[in-house]
């Protein structure tokens, strides 16, 4: 049987751009440049980011899944309420009162 490739990790670069893209259409302009400008330190060569990237890849060498601890332990471990109802990325939504079926579209 063929075991599963381990779980990559995100490249840091790639995943800041992406939050940043992200951001662009959200904040004002002097706070996206603001924002940007904090992303570019975190990732500088011996910036935090890059020495918490490394940290994550030393982790990541001597395990099969990476992240399955940080899930385990902030999704389920640390909310002290029931897990089913609570740990549903649906459950974050805010509540919709619909009146008609039109209201669902």
């Amino acid at each position: 049987m063929e075991e599963l490739p381990k779980l990559p990790i995100p490249d840091l670069a790639n995943t800041l751009n992406n939050y940043l893209r992200c951001l662009e259409t959200m904040l004002p302009p002097n706070e996206y440049e603001y924002t940007k400008q904090l992303c570019n330190e975190f990732q500088e060569k011996n910036g935090v980011g890059s020495r918490l990237q490394e940290l994550l890849i030393n982790y990541a060498s001597r395990k099969v899944n990476w992240s399955n601890k940080f899930i385990m332990d902030v999704w389920f471990l640390s909310c002290p309420l029931p897990s089913v109802i609570n740990s549903s990325g649906a459950k974050a939504m805010p509540k919709a009162n619909f009146r008609s079926e039109k209201d669902t579209l």
